[in-house]
């Protein structure tokens, strides 16, 4: 009789583990299956902030170009505009020169 009990008993364990095998199976299915839907969507999520970084970086630099060129044009305007000026001052120097002296008149007198 002992020997029958032990056997249901052990045939029981081997069932009762079974079972919880076969639970924990179906659970991790599940949490898996949760898991991966969260981390596809993530995964999505990183992928269209990383292009937008992206093209963020890339807008940035063209900017920064941009500003570069904006300043060493800025720049060269500068010097063109100093070098007309004393071309101009020169020029008017010239003139002076050329011009002779206007000597006013005194008024006439009426008498």
């Amino acid at each position: 009789m002992n020997e029958v009990l032990a056997i249901t008993a052990f045939l029981m364990a081997l069932g009762a583990v079974f079972l919880a095998n076969d639970a924990v199976r179906k659970a991790e299915h599940k949490n898996e299956a949760f898991i991966k839907n969260h981390v596809d969507k993530l995964m999505a999520d990183i992928g269209k902030n990383s292009a937008l970084i992206k093209q963020l970086q890339e807008a940035l630099v063209e900017q920064e170009k941009q500003l570069t060129e904006t300043v060493s044009e800025r720049t060269a305007l500068k010097e063109q505009i100093s070098l007309l000026k004393e071309g101009l001052a020169k020029a008017d120097a010239d003139i002076s020169e050329l011009r002779p002296p206007q000597v006013k008149k005194p008024p006439r007198k009426n008498a």
